[in-house]
């Protein structure tokens, strides 16, 4: 897949919520957060981020944590416990894709063919606690 250029007018989709905030919608972006909160983050960001793309495709680049959760929402799994994803190796990456509004379909998850030499095989897996146990 080739990309045009970046657009550099992108502005977050996620509302700003202030450390001290005591009223945080539901799914914003408010540290320390839990692994639940995480997951939910990066469910309504991602959603909110495919809603915004008009059916364009698009990159994100991101760290295991959310790259993981953002995979997670896309798989559509029940539950963690029948999610399909396993560690992630670090400079992995995964590709999701659908035809028209259909369900997401993941073609490669934590591919590391274009890292070079010794990294190839990625500097070393990360996981969420709730996807740790399982194998890809």
């Amino acid at each position: 897949m080739v990309y045009g250029t970046i657009d550099e007018a992108y502005a977050s989709v996620n509302p700003v919520v202030p450390d001290d905030a005591t009223d945080v919608p539901e799914g914003s972006p408010h540290f320390v957060e839990s692994e639940e909160a995480l997951l939910k983050r990066c469910a309504t960001t991602i959603q909110r981020i495919l809603d915004a793309s008009n059916g364009e495709n698009i990159a994100i680049v991101s760290h295991a944590p959310c790259d993981q959760a953002i995979a997670y929402y896309l798989e559509g799994a029940a539950s963690t416990a029948e999610s399909t994803l396993g560690p992630w190796p670090l400079g992995g990456i995964t590709k999701f894709s659908r035809v028209g509004n259909g369900s997401w379909t993941m073609e490669m998850y934590g591919d590391t063919e274009h890292m070079p030499g010794k990294y190839k095989a990625g500097l070393k897996e990360w996981s969420l606690p709730c996807l740790a146990n399982k194998t890809k």
